[in-house]
């Protein structure tokens, strides 16, 4: 069954398996978690939500694991709910679906990201499905990872290089000759014989 979810994002004769291994699979093998690496802790209502191809009738597969008691508000390994997977996938019927069975709006990942978020860094159609069913504007600040580090007291450009132009003239006064006549300063190789 699980298979058979995750590949009807691609295939049609995976989306007619999995809807008639939903007539004879028990709620609890439909809440029942993948293992391994790709995609770890995932439900078949994961799988089905986090497609993104509307061409093959997903949002009635999402219905039918509903239907058959899906666990709307599990999470994935991540931290995701299904909605939160599909908020951020672009496919919006999808999310119609899930936010008409009554998910839960606030939820959050593990990143602390929410739907709103997820549907605004997906597409600008996700962003209106959340507009349209008045998704929470949360919105996690994240920290940047690169700090930028400024050498002396100037913090623009020209002024980084004038401070340097100054630091070279003042470390360098005395210059002279190597054999084949280029000139050579003390500071740029001081292991340098000429």
């Amino acid at each position: 069954m699980h298979h058979a979810c995750d590949a009807s994002s691609y295939a049609t004769r995976a989306l007619n398996a999995a809807f008639a291994l939903l007539l004879v699979t028990p709620p609890e093998i439909l809440n029942t978690t993948t293992t391994g690496t790709q995609p770890n802790g995932n439900s078949c209502l994961h799988l089905a939500s986090a497609g993104s191809d509307k061409g093959f009738a997903r949002a009635k597969l999402v219905g039918a694991l509903l239907d058959r008691r899906a666990n709307l508000e599990q999470k994935e390994s991540n931290g995701n709910t299904a909605l939160l997977l599909a908020s951020g996938q672009g496919d919006t019927s999808v999310f119609n679906m899930l936010m008409q069975c009554g998910a839960d709006t606030h939820a959050t990942n593990h990143h602390g990201f929410g739907a709103f978020q997820l549907a605004k860094q997906c597409s600008q159609s996700s962003s209106l499905a959340a507009d349209q069913h008045n998704v929470p504007k949360t919105w996690k600040k994240t920290k940047t990872k690169a700090h930028r580090q400024h050498h002396g007291g100037s913090h623009s450009r020209a002024g980084r290089h004038a401070q340097q132009r100054a630091t070279n003239r003042t470390a360098a006064p005395t210059r002279w000759q190597s054999g084949n006549g280029q000139q050579r300063s003390d500071w740029q190789r001081s292991d340098w014989r000429g």
